[in-house]
């Protein structure tokens, strides 16, 4: 039987730099050792390595870009530093600060009731403290009670008073008036039980007094007398007949 030789022509691929697929095939001759069926399969050339694209990796869990480090915020407490970690001020009314009435145009508040701070006031006694007098102690033992000591802060009176201990049971009482005891006023002194003899007690008083312009009457002179009662007797210190009196300035 005849054979038929077949003559296979082998086709060659060149790519041309379009891209991956874009081929242009050229007749060959295949060679002894490849199949002619191997011919016919062509296969794209291998990716350009500098194109290849990489899988972007997340960041691990508690790592941080030098960017982010660099805002990061640093939290120091105050006694870490030697400072006190609370700050009180305290305010007194003297020392509050002058807000000008233009400060609270543009608020919704009620009208401000402007309040005057209170002026000093000053009392000025009439009188020399009765204990600096060189007849104190007589005076003392004939009148049985007799003023040691008075004293006028702002608009408070104070005093210390001596008495003969006549008896277990007593009360010593400052009587006082505004207007030359057209009215009067009593108050019952306190006993200081640490300042006493065997023959003399002591005895103080606090009164404070209402300002001039809140009194029912304006005053501008306080005016007192002592009264120390026993049960079978009753003795007056009112300044020999002078009364102790106060002038408001």
């Amino acid at each position: 039987m005849a054979t038929t030789e077949m003559e296979i022509t082998d086709w060659s691929s060149s790519c041309t730099s379009s891209g991956i697929g874009s081929c242009t095939l050229t007749p060959t001759t295949p060679s002894p050792t490849e199949s002619p069926l191997d011919t016919y399969f062509l296969f794209p050339p291998p990716p350009d390595s500098s194109k290849t694209v990489k899988r972007a990796s997340s960041l691990r869990l508690g790592q941080t870009t030098e960017k982010e480090s660099s805002h990061k915020k640093l939290v120091r407490f105050a006694d870490c530093l030697g400072l006190d970690l609370v700050d009180v001020k305290t305010f007194i009314l003297d020392s509050l600060p002058l807000i000008p009435p233009r400060a609270y145009v543009d608020l919704d508040l009620p009208p401000l009731e402007i309040i005057s701070p209170p002026s000093s006031l000053l009392l000025l006694p009439t009188f020399p403290q009765p204990s600096t007098l060189p007849n104190f102690t007589d005076l003392l033992h004939t009148q049985k009670i007799k003023l040691a000591s008075c004293t006028a802060d702002s608009l408070t009176i104070t005093g210390v008073i001596k008495v003969v201990n006549l008896s277990f049971e007593k009360a010593v009482y400052l009587r006082y008036s505004y207007n030359q005891w057209l009215d009067f006023g009593e108050l019952q002194c306190t006993y200081a039980p640490h300042e006493h003899t065997p023959l003399i007690d002591t005895f103080s008083f606090c009164l404070p007094l209402p300002h001039p312009t809140t009194h029912p009457s304006p005053w501008t002179t306080f005016t007192f007398a002592l009264r120390y009662t026993t049960p079978t007797q009753t003795y007056w210190d009112n300044n020999t007949t002078l009364n102790y009196t106060f002038h408001l300035l």
